[in-house]
């Protein structure tokens, strides 16, 4: 499993190789269907009525940029996407709610519910997709990179919300086979950090200001005894 450091890289990336999912991923996370690493490189989900999916274990923050690339091999495959400050879905991906953004296909057409709108375009061709979502704090964004089917963009505030956890699954049906998830990327625009400080050397503290010496007093000669001056007889 390829897997980058979130906080080394501000991404996680998956290809998802080996039959266990990493610990970058919570499963489950709510849905009704089932999601498995099939052992030859995808992540498979199955048998939904209202979604099953996978969800990262931590957070990131916007701006976010996620890929990801995806077979459509059935009508109604419905692969999707979510963004939510919810650590916990079981809700069907069509329609608005609060706290969540969905980049779904819902059979011959894709789809951004956000929380209070939508938007969508005609997308029905049955191949592979290499998939981009943007979300930042006004605006979402949902397209493939070949251009098969239309730009998607909408006015959301999902990204102002705080963080928020990413969901990768499908409502795929019991009778509509698998829906096939190649690979995925999460990336959180990098934190600057702030310029360490350099340590304070702390001023020197004065020395205690030394008293001159004295020089030694040198006393002054006590005069000597006062010799009379001779008195001469008349």
């Amino acid at each position: 499993m390829v897997c980058s450091a979130v906080a080394a890289t501000g991404c996680l990336a998956d290809d998802f190789d080996g039959t266990t999912l990493g610990s970058q991923w919570a499963y489950p996370a709510g849905g009704d269907g089932q999601c498995v690493l099939s052992g030859s490189g995808t992540l498979i989900c199955r048998n939904a009525n209202d979604g099953a999916h996978i969800r990262t274990t931590d957070t990131l923050s916007a701006p976010l940029t996620i890929s990801g690339s995806l077979d459509k091999t059935d009508d109604c495959s419905d692969h999707y996407i979510k963004v939510s400050t919810q650590s916990s879905d079981s809700g069907a991906p069509w329609g608005s709610r609060s706290g969540f953004v969905t980049f779904v296909w819902d059979c011959d057409y894709r789809y951004i519910y956000g929380q209070t709108s939508s938007v969508s375009t005609y997308c029905p061709t049955e191949q592979s997709y290499d998939i981009e979502i943007t979300v930042d704090e006004s605006t979402v964004t949902f397209r493939d990179t070949a251009g098969a089917c239309g730009d998607l963009s909408l006015t959301d505030s999902i990204g102002s919300s705080g963080p928020l956890y990413t969901y990768v699954g499908a409502d795929v049906d019991y009778y509509d086979g698998d829906a096939v998830w190649n690979s995925v990327e999460i990336c959180a625009e990098p934190t600057t950090p702030e310029p360490s400080q350099a340590p304070t050397t702390a001023a020197p503290s004065p020395g205690p200001t030394p008293r001159p010496t004295l020089a030694p007093t040198t006393a002054v000669p006590s005069p000597g005894p006062t010799t009379a001056a001779p008195t001469t007889a008349v």
